[in-house]
């Protein structure tokens, strides 16, 4: 198989067919209707793992104002002090801290940290995502983009 990523979108459903295309070398296999959100989240996600090693994300930390995430460390730092998060609180902070600087959609990120099922729950994303704010102080640098998703400032405002 070359570089380019492959993608089997079928009407076939049958476990032997989807074995047997990815068996045959496809990145992903993804049955007709589908939501095109997903075929969009799913080719992010093998362009990610396809991406050369000098291209992936390899920062250890992200760091704005008086907020400090360590992705190695898993942990996070509001003005010198060690802030306690949840998982779904690390797993939306991760998610927004890594792709600093890039508009989030709701769809985006509801799949990434609660899983495809969600995706349309954006008042679940906007709960979890005030939590957040509280816990980063008034600096907060996530950026509501209305009907849109959130974005991550990446100087302090």
């Amino acid at each position: 198989m070359g570089g380019a990523p492959v993608f089997i979108l079928s009407g076939s459903s049958g476990d032997a067919d989807k074995i047997k295309g990815l068996g045959l070398g496809a990145d992903d296999y993804l049955i007709k209707p589908f939501n095109p959100d997903e075929l969009l989240a799913r080719i992010d996600a093998v362009k990610r793992r396809l991406a050369p090693a000098g291209r992936r994300k390899t920062a250890d930390s992200f760091s704005v104002g008086n907020v400090v995430v360590d992705f190695k460390g898993r942990s996070l730092t509001v003005g010198g002090q060690d802030t306690y998060l949840t998982r779904i609180e690390w797993l939306l902070l991760s998610e927004l801290a890594g792709n600093a600087g890039r508009l989030m959609t709701y769809e985006e990120l509801l799949t990434r940290v609660w899983g495809p099922e969600y995706r349309s729950d954006v008042q679940l994303l906007r709960t979890w995502v005030s939590r957040l704010r509280r816990k980063l102080g008034d600096g907060a640098f996530i950026r509501t983009i209305p009907k849109s998703g959130y974005v991550v400032d990446q100087t302090p405002a």
